[in-house]
């Protein structure tokens, strides 16, 4: 269902009266949920919006959105809301799930629905009948991998349990509706929790190594087999057909091509697109190629009538003008809320005066941008881009060092270390093992200590090898730098991020600890301005020596993706992400 782009027709706040009836439905139509971890996820006090989307197809939609994350959507003409993945990320038992293999993934991901071969089901040594569930036809359930309890997709069975059995496991299992990297999806763009394998695969044990190896060879080939023969021209058609669609909806539905998956979205060229949508296509490719280009040289805040003049009107080819009045957007206003709400820019207006505050060149669209067959650009326009895209950062991540001290010597000695020499928490696993063997003190996966381990691990019974660890770490001095040569006494602190609520009711995030990575603290300040669109400032609290970034909103998740991604600082240097789990529960 959003496999293709929408267009945003509309986004307002809700009102308390309407957030406590929207409360109201979703606990009466998933009695999973309680109130209070409701009022945990989807708080009264927090502004919660509600977009209209129309689909490529023309199907309107609702979405609801709690700080720019999808929670659930209803179709214009029915009351049922469907959750999100992000929703059953937080409520794993929301929906009954149906696993499947994680080679068949990809394949779901262009837009197939599952097939009842690639579904891997539970054993059930009494009976075969009760492996499929007792689920009825159009059942609301999700999908999850082998390799990754979490939800994929969301979607509707296509048969009921019992016709899923007559069948042989054949046929079609699951139409999708929502799935992880669509369009929705892209609203705000978190990657999926790993919480690894469903629970049900490591009670089988022994059982599911067989069930896997019988499954393996047959379930994928006839998965695609099946799938290409009828089914991989993926519709929304039979999707809306089992939620009751009215008949002139049904009948527009039906009308369109079932050809139209392979359009092309930035093929100015192509015919079976209508005028409106063929300018909608070039106003959003010359904006991403404004932004790609010109990012470092445009001076915001910058007037919009300046921005769409001498930009965006030069960006297309020669051969091509756009003009927004023969959009569907009509006004140039209401194209740069929607590109706002997706994420491009940000714009205000200030006594009827409109300006472009900041432009997002981090943007999936705008990184992955690629110009067109028939478009070029000049050098200088190449130098401009070179500079505006986003270089891969080459921070320096400090390493940890232990000093050898008299108490540890004898682990060492052997290897020609002396009181004060520089080694790495590795060094010590290895001189740990050499001597366990050296005096076979090796006990299945613990060490029986001899009388020099007792002294350091306190006690004389079988102890786990990271307790030993830990216990001669605890005895050592320990130093943080880049090189032996070049250290500072103490451990090196992780970097620190919490929210915090100020004055009014506002969440901002905390982050501390970045100059001990090298991390250019405004540079970095910066990055998460435009990455989140919101406020980021640098200051030094009062006794401390170190600057502390504070960044408007809960931005958790995006600064911890920035740290661990693009500046390439291992996950377990970055705390909060933690907490953050649990008091959310995403």
């Amino acid at each position: 269902m959003f496999l293709k782009e929408f267009k945003i027709k509309g986004k307002n706040a809700l009102k308390t009266s309407e957030r406590k009836n929207l409360h109201q439905t979703i606990l009466k139509q998933y009695p999973n949920i309680t109130q209070e971890k409701l009022r945990e996820y989807m708080p009264l006090t927090d502004t919660l919006f509600k977009i209209r989307i129309c689909t490529c197809k023309g199907i309107q939609l609702y979405v609801y959105l709690v700080d720019q994350k999808p929670t659930f959507f209803k179709l214009d003409y029915d009351d049922h809301l469907y959750p999100t993945v992000f929703t059953l990320w937080t409520w794993t038992s929301l929906l009954p799930a149906f696993t499947t293999y994680k080679e068949v993934w990809p394949r779901l991901l262009n837009g197939a629905d599952l097939m009842c071969p690639g579904v891997l089901t539970k054993p059930q040594p009494n009976s075969n009948h009760h492996k499929w569930g007792t689920h009825p036809k159009g059942q609301l359930v999700y999908i999850n991998l082998t390799s990754n309890e979490s939800a994929h997709a969301v979607g509707i069975t296509a048969l009921s349990s019992d016709d899923m059995f007559m069948s042989a496991g054949r046929g079609k299992c699951v139409k999708i509706l929502h799935r992880y990297s669509d369009f929705l999806w892209r609203l705000c763009p978190l990657p999926v929790p790993e919480v690894g394998p469903p629970q049900w695969l490591y009670d089988c044990g022994q059982m599911y190594e067989k069930l896997t190896a019988q499954y393996y060879q047959t379930s994928i080939s006839d998965y695609v087999n099946e799938n290409t023969d009828d089914d991989a021209k993926a519709s929304e058609e039979d999707i809306i057909g089992n939620t009751e669609t009215p008949n002139n909806i049904e009948n527009e539905v039906n009308n369109e091509s079932d050809n139209d998956d392979t359009e092309s979205k930035l093929d100015p060229t192509s015919s079976s697109i209508s005028p409106s949508e063929e300018m909608d296509t070039r106003l959003k490719y010359s904006l991403c190629k404004v932004i790609k280009l010109h990012f470092k040289s445009i001076k915001l805040p910058m007037l919009v009538s300046t921005f769409y003049r001498n930009y965006m009107l030069l960006a297309v080819p020669e051969h091509l003008k756009i003009n927004i009045k023969q959009s569907s957007y009509k006004k140039l206003n209401i194209f740069l809320k929607e590109m706002q709400i997706l994420g491009f820019l940000t714009f205000t207006e200030v006594k009827l005066v409109q300006y472009i505050q900041t432009l997002n060149n981090t943007h999936p669209d705008v990184i992955g941008f690629k110009l067109w067959d028939n478009d070029t650009i000049t050098g200088a326009e190449t130098k401009s881009a070179e500079e505006s895209t986003p270089a891969l950062n080459t921070t320096v991540v400090p390493n940890e060092f232990f000093s050898v001290t008299m108490p540890v010597l004898r682990l060492f000695n052997y290897a020609g270390y002396s009181r004060g020499d520089m080694i790495t928490p590795k060094d010590i696993r290895k001189h740990l093992t050499f001597y366990v063997k050296e005096h076979q003190l090796a006990v299945k996966d613990k060490i029986q200590p001899d009388e020099f381990i007792e002294s350091l691990v306190k006690t004389k019974e079988l102890t786990a090898w990271a307790d030993v660890i830990n216990a001669i770490a605890g005895q050592m001095t320990p130093y943080h730098g880049s090189t032996t040569e070049k250290v500072e006494r103490g451990k090196l602190r992780p970097i620190q991020m919490c929210v915090q609520t100020r004055s009014g009711n506002k969440k901002v995030t905390l982050v501390d600890n970045l100059e001990l990575f090298n991390i250019n603290v405004q540079e970095f300040a910066k990055q998460c301005q435009q990455g989140v669109g919101a406020s980021a400032t640098v200051q030094t609290p009062t006794g401390k020596k170190l600057a502390q970034l504070l960044v408007q909103g809960n931005q958790i998740l995006f600064i911890h993706k920035l740290l661990t991604e693009k500046y390439k600082i291992p996950k377990n240097m970055v705390n909060g992400l933690q907490k953050f789990h649990i008091t959310t529960g995403i």
